[in-house]
């Protein structure tokens, strides 16, 4: 028996927590997760809040 999403590939963009969030989850199941770009802690290094 092989894993759910063991043959899917995703390409992970998101840069908000929901979008790593779901790419984990996705990886949870066995999908090959690539993230792609900053994550959201990168982008609040460039432009901290105040």
């Amino acid at each position: 028996m092989t894993a759910p999403l063991s043959d899917i590939r995703v390409i992970e963009t998101g840069t908000l927590p929901a979008g790593p969030f779901c790419g984990q989850l996705l990886g949870d199941f066995v999908a090959e997760v690539i993230k792609w770009g900053l994550s959201f802690d990168e982008l609040s290094r460039i432009n901290p809040r105040r």
